[in-house]
């Protein structure tokens, strides 16, 4: 990383963390009226011109690593499938049966040759999503097959983050992420710096004694990523000295532990 840059940041986090009052030039805005969040006409408008335009976030490339893995997405208003072909590139299909319209896989993850619809059947390609097989398919008539693949959309990956966009239009997911990459395109695994950031703000978290229900409630749905993070977080507060007689650690740490053995 160019060292005039990590010098500026620095900089400007000493200043973040010293200041105790907004910046002299900071304008004052108005509070966000509560519709914003609650009503229903906004949040249409949001889902119709703002998400499908945007690259949504949708989980790691690692956690996919073999031909047939998939997994299902659901942040955005449409159901997303995640696949790693057969080729070995990794993929995503609106996870919808060309058919009827149901979900062509029901369980959150797993690893499948083909993707076959509980409904009817029909059954679809890892790779490119092709119509590969119709029961009965003499009761159709005129069916093209060639019409009927699973629709996709576009997926990119950034340092193992894979991003999903709905739009054709929209800029490549370099250009929506810039100037980020640039920026930390000089570590040698921006990923781990990634972890290090997050690991920070949970031990923040764990020094409040009212994070330990939050963590030990979020921890079933945690992925092997999630608990690693955890994990460390757990690490830097026992070096800073906290107390290991907080009612939340023993119970969180045991938890952690049987769900890394699993």
């Amino acid at each position: 990383m160019d060292p005039a840059l990590v010098q500026r940041l620095r900089a400007e986090m000493h200043a973040e963390f010293a200041r105790t009052a907004p910046p002299p030039e900071f304008p004052q805005f108005p509070d966000i009226p509560v519709g914003r969040y609650t009503d229903d006409a906004f949040y249409d408008l949001e889902r119709r011109h703002l998400w499908p335009q945007a690259w949504v976030l949708a989980g790691r490339s690692d956690d996919l690593p073999n031909p047939g893995d998939y997994r299902t997405f659901d942040g955005l208003p449409a159901p997303v499938l995640l696949v790693r072909g057969a080729d070995g590139v990794l993929r995503a299909f609106y996870n919808t049966c060309q058919h009827r319209g149901a979900p062509v896989v029901r369980d959150q993850c797993g690893t499948a040759r083909t993707l076959r619809c509980q409904y009817h059947s029909w059954t679809y390609d890892i790779t490119d999503g092709s119509l590969l097989h119709v029961p009965d398919r003499r009761d159709f008539v005129d069916l093209d097959t060639s019409q009927r693949c699973l629709p996709t959309l576009r997926c990119d990956i950034w340092v193992g983050w894979v991003f999903v966009n709905q739009s054709p239009d929209a800029p490549t997911l370099a250009e929506w992420l810039a100037p980020i990459p640039a920026q930390l395109a000089g570590l040698s695994d921006p990923v781990k710096m990634v972890r290090e950031a997050a690991r920070w703000g949970l031990r923040q978290t764990l020094l409040d004694d009212k994070g330990w229900d939050h963590l030990f409630a979020a921890l079933p749905t945690m992925d092997d990523l999630g608990r690693e993070t955890l994990a460390g977080a757990l690490i830097m507060r026992a070096d800073a000295t906290m107390t290991r007689s907080n009612a939340g650690f023993p119970r969180l740490t045991a938890a952690l532990a049987k769900m890394m053995n699993q």
